[in-house]
Parts: C-alpha cells; sequence; structure tokens
C-alpha cells in the first residue's frame, strides 16, 4: 500500500538521507496541492533547458548510459548525490569491474588502463574519477553535484520534470525522458511517493 504514517517499508532506499528525501517530498506535495509556489531559484540555468535525457546516478551505469546517448548526439544532463562520478571504484572500494563484452564497456577498461588506472587488473579509484570526468568533459555532458530527487512534476502520465535537492536549495530540471540508473531507484522512489500521496490525500 501507499501509507504514509512513517512506514516506507515497501521503498527500496533506507536511511537518513532517504527520511529527509521523504519530509521534502511530502512538503513539496502539500504545497502543489494547495497552489502554492514552491520557492526556487528562477533564474537557475538548470531550470532554463530542456535536456533530451537526464540521467539520476553517476555510477558506472549511469556513465554508460550518459556516454552512449551523447554520442548518438542527445543532449544530456547526469546528476549523482555525491560529488564522485563512477563513485563505485573509489567510494564503495569496488575491487571486481566485471566483464563485458558491449563495445563501450571495452573502451572503458581500456581507458583505464592507458592512464594506469587498472594496475594488476583491479581499478584505481582515483584513476577512474579523473577518466570520468575527462570523458564527461569531452561529450560535453552537463554534470550536477550533490543533487538528489525530492518531487517531480507530472506531465499527464510522464514526468515533466524533477525538483532536486542540493547544496543551494532547490532545482528544477526538464527533460524529455528520465533515466534511474542510481543504485537505489532514488527517481523511482519519489515518484511512487508523490503518486501516493496523491491519491491518498
Amino acid at each position: 500500500g501507499c501509507s504514509m504514517s512513517g512506514s516506507i517499508s515497501g521503498f527500496p532506499y533506507f536511511s537518513s538521507a532517504w527520511v529527509d528525501t521523504l519530509g521534502m517530498a511530502e512538503g513539496f506535495a502539500a504545497a502543489q496541492d494547495e497552489g502554492s509556489e514552491v520557492l526556487m531559484d528562477r533564474n537557475d540555468p538548470f531550470s532554463a533547458v530542456i535536456y533530451d535525457v537526464a540521467i539520476i546516478g553517476g555510477g558506472h551505469a549511469g556513465l554508460a548510459a550518459a556516454e552512449a546517448l551523447a554520442r548518438r548526439g542527445q543532449r544530456i544532463l547526469l546528476i549523482e548525490r555525491r560529488a564522485a562520478l563512477a563513485w563505485e571504484c573509489g567510494w564503495a572500494l569496488a575491487q571486481d569491474l566485471g566483464e563485458g563484452g558491449d563495445a563501450g564497456w571495452r573502451a572503458w577498461t581500456g581507458r583505464l588502463a592507458a592512464s594506469g588506472g587498472l594496475p594488476g587488473g583491479l581499478p584505481d579509484g582515483a584513476q577512474c574519477e579523473i577518466q570520468a570526468h575527462a570523458l564527461v568533459r569531452e561529450l560535453g555532458i552537463g554534470l550536477l553535484f550533490y543533487a538528489s530527487p525530492v518531487a517531480v512534476e507530472r506531465d499527464n502520465d510522464l514526468i515533466g520534470a524533477v525538483i532536486l535537492g542540493t547544496k543551494s536549495g532547490l532545482r528544477r530540471v526538464r527533460a524529455r525522458r528520465f533515466i534511474d540508473a542510481s543504485d537505489s531507484g532514488e527517481l523511482l522512489a519519489v515518484a511512487a511517493i508523490i503518486m501516493c500521496l496523491l491519491f491518498v490525500t
């Protein structure tokens, strides 16, 4: 069910950050219901742009999606709640990158190897981050750190915009498509909460 009486047992992410996000999402939904305008910086450069795709999650999955779409000429914004791309290698200390037959994966691991980022076949976290940032710059991918979805704006049955909680306040990001490549289903969870709040109230 969609009970909002303090239980979020049906959702896949349980941390203090999630509880804060839940409170922000409830407040955002209540303000929308009352017709109140939620305070956001209307001059925010992220609000003025409609991206082809906004990707939540800057780990390996989000980076791969951003690279593939940018190479197809799409305007991409990559959104990460941490301050690191390809964070699994450095922040999570993931030592096994796995194997993949995909050309993009081979190019990524080749790039790491060429930069000295795979000593002994194991990823060097710092080199992973350096190479990920270089790749994002080369492809002109937009990047927003320290940002997590707190609400969505619906466009009929689709997501028209995502409201992000950032270190500098709320930001509104519009895109034609959104991809949740986060490790915890951040966008899915927030979208589900907003839908539950709209139907429960």
